[in-house]
């Protein structure tokens, strides 16, 4: 006769604990299994000091080897209800399993990257402290052994003292949902922008509080997912990084638009400017203004704000995110362009109109103007750099455009043209 096999009961992961409970039911007999951290579970077996000995030898072996170990032990259980405490004491030790979570391949070069571009990057686990170390050291994470603060550690210091020591530290084990919160808070006091991985339920609250909660796609819950502000489909490091390269990218191209826009028009108001003040003719007429405007303010700004990724960007040190996009150096450059421009145009005008009729001063004012324009690009983008095709096209394209309409008669006339 075959006996009636069933789960009577079950309990799930406490933190605090670190263990799983499960209750079974075999005919009339009651067995109680728990898993769980290695160290909480030998406190609770019912072994001499000896075997205790052997087997966090054992144990501590398999965590330097970087393998995460789980405990098991079991009891019969002859009371029913009886409340998990009581489940989870007096157990028989069952053994001890190792498992070997390899990290992925290209965590090592992510994290290399990271540290290259000013990115610290803190481990916080709950895995055991030996266990830790060694994926920390297999990853590039550090170099060599350096001090782990455990949960119970972290409990046991004040704020104050934990801020001293978060700058040496970068691995914090056997921790709580509540460290990772704590932790989020103090380096956020600190000053640092801070970004936080998880996947858990128990990762909300740290999701929520980092400056940018990033979930697990794969892996993660729904309500971590909801927590946070980026979910990363691939659960991969290295994706992270990639993003952060492509942030840094769009931000730069973003400046380049900038400061190319703003030195380019100071030099075409100054010129217009400087020319009244000094009871000059106009350089410029309305419609020369408004095609000015239009072929150097359209597609040259656009390939600049899409222009090829520089790799020297992950060699900078993260931006300060109280620091203005007009720095007193970007503004010393949109001044130097733009009056130095302007003021060698004025001298050209000034020149050209002592000796011949405003037209043609204008003319070649005109197209030196556009030209100028056109080299902006090249000295915003500075230094050797991958070829923008999109910016070589629309330069040339406004320079074949401002060919016609200096020597088309039909447009000469509607921009006021001539030599």
């Amino acid at each position: 006769m075959q006996k009636e096999e069933n789960i009577v009961d079950e309990y799930v992961f406490d933190p605090t604990t670190k263990t799983i409970t499960t209750v079974w039911q075999q005919g009339k007999s009651t067995f109680v299994f728990v898993r769980g951290a290695p160290e909480k579970i030998l406190r609770h077996c019912t072994m001499s000091d000896k075997e205790k000995n052997k087997t966090e030898k054992i144990f501590g072996e398999y965590a330097k080897e970087g393998l995460r170990v789980v405990a098991c032990g079991y009891k019969k259980e002859t009371h029913t209800n009886q409340d998990r405490i009581h489940l989870e004491n007096n157990l028989t030790f069952l053994g001890l399993i190792g498992i070997y979570d390899p990290p992925r391949p290209e965590a090592k070069e992510a994290l290399r990257k990271a540290k290259q571009a000013g990115i610290r990057v803190v481990m916080v686990t709950g895995d055991n402290p030996l266990t830790a170390l060694s994926i920390a050291k297999d990853v590039g994470l550090i170099e060599q052994n350096e001090d782990v603060i455990t949960g119970e550690q972290l409990e046991k210091m004040s704020d104050s003292n934990v801020i001293k020591m978060l700058n040496k530290i970068r691995i914090f084990a056997r921790t709580q949902p509540e460290d990772k919160l704590r932790l989020v808070q103090l380096y956020k006091k600190m000053g640092y922008v801070v970004g936080v991985t998880g996947d858990g339920v128990n990762d909300a609250l740290a999701l929520k509080q980092a400056d940018v909660g990033i979930a697990m796609g794969e892996s993660g819950t729904d309500v971590a997912k909801e927590a946070a502000d980026i979910v990363l489909t691939d659960d991969n490091f290295a994706t992270l990084m990639q993003a952060a390269h492509e942030g840094r990218s769009i931000y730069d191209n973003i400046l380049k638009s900038i400061v190319y826009l703003l030195s380019g028009n100071l030099a075409e108001l100054s010129l217009v400017f400087f020319a009244t003040v000094l009871n000059l003719p106009s350089p410029l007429l309305p419609t020369q203004i408004l095609w000015i405007n239009l072929v150097t303010d359209g597609l040259p700004a656009l390939a600049l704000a899409s222009d090829n990724r520089d790799n020297n960007l992950l060699k900078l040190n993260p931006r300060d995110p109280k620091t203005p996009i007009l720095t007193k150096n970007r503004m010393i450059f949109i001044a130097i362009v733009g009056f130095g421009i302007s003021i060698l145009l004025l001298c050209v005008f000034k020149l050209l109109i002592g000796r011949s009729n405003d037209t043609f001063a204008r003319t070649v004012v005109f197209n030196l103007l556009i030209f100028l324009h056109l080299l902006i690009p090249f000295v915003v983008r500075g230094g050797i750099r991958p070829i923008n095709k999109f910016l070589l096209w629309s330069l040339g394209a406004t320079f074949l455009a401002q060919i016609v309409i200096t020597f088309v008669p039909f447009f000469q006339s509607i921009f006021h043209l001539g030599f």
